[in-house]
């Protein structure tokens, strides 16, 4: 809490205090990230009449404008910016001690089913399979690895992490972090301009590759061995970038895509499931 008073004292709040209800403050997170006063609603188990009055009240309060409404979306102004920015770590902080309080009189044990791609399970899960092995040793987490969107309710699947926008408005869906991409290849091929091609199955101008793949990782490896140049994160390549194995093809950014975590929108999560997602979660906030 001492985090959330250094927000109002940061934009001069503090007599505020007192009159801005914390749902205010959920409801204005949500609407930031869903970008739709109706999917707000429905994950924050809200009714619309109630969130469009608490978005309302806060923007009074601060005597700003957080969002511009126009007829097919809603945008958040730059102090909408700002404020997100600061408030994320003092309402997960919270969320974080609600859920902590919670689990010292509940025992956390079940099964928990994940599903995202290889390549994001590589780089994102090592440290929450860790945490799930010392701190919940009674949770026992499926891995659902596939490259497709699946339909998550369909496939009894609890959470996915998934990148690019959330298409499904029934879902929840929080943005974990960012992945950049550039087109890298191997040392070997510095300086030239006729390096094979590999891509990934829904890249443009396919036919002028030498390897289509539906894995990414495979790309990857490929790579590394030499047989040609591919669009791939940056997260995965910047150790091979350093350690001059790799280097980057073009120097342009050829994708800024954001990484969601998504689960289905229900009222109860079972306390496995929070477990997960909490751990998530914090793994990118560290």
């Amino acid at each position: 809490m001492e985090q959330l008073d250094g927000v109002m004292s940061q934009y001069n709040l503090q007599p505020l205090v007192g009159l801005i209800d914390p749902r205010m403050l959920y409801g204005f997170t949500m609407l930031y990230q869903t970008r739709n006063y109706r999917v707000a609603a429905v994950q924050l188990h809200q009714s619309l009449t109630s969130l469009s009055r608490n978005i309302k009240a806060l923007e009074t309060l601060l005597g700003v404008k957080l969002f511009q409404r126009t007829t097919r979306q809603v945008v958040p102004t730059q102090l909408a910016d700002e404020l997100y920015s600061r408030l994320q770590k003092p309402l997960n902080d919270l969320s974080d001690a609600l859920l902590g309080a919670q689990e010292a009189t509940e025992q956390v044990k079940g099964r928990v089913r994940l599903t995202t791609t290889s390549m994001i399970a590589e780089m994102m899960l090592p440290s929450v399979l860790q945490a799930l092995s010392t701190q919940y040793p009674q949770v026992r987490l499926e891995l659902v690895l596939d490259e497709k969107i699946t339909d998550l309710r369909a496939r009894s699947i609890d959470i996915a992490i998934r990148a690019g926008q959330v298409k499904d408005e029934s879902l929840v869906g929080h943005e974990l972090t960012r992945h950049i991409f550039y087109e890298y290849c191997a040392a070997k091929w510095a300086g030239q301009t006729n390096v094979p091609r590999l891509a990934y199955f829904d890249e443009s101008e396919l036919a002028q590759s030498i390897l289509v793949s539906s894995n990414m990782r495979l790309n990857y490896l490929a790579v590394c061995a030499g047989v040609g140049r591919a669009v791939l994160p940056e997260a995965l390549c910047e150790a091979d970038e350093r350690q001059g194995t790799l280097i980057k093809y073009r120097p342009e950014v050829l994708g800024d895509y954001p990484i969601y975590l998504l689960y289905p929108s229900r009222e109860h999560l079972p306390r496995c499931v929070q477990v997960v997602l909490q751990l998530i979660r914090l793994s990118q906030s560290a």
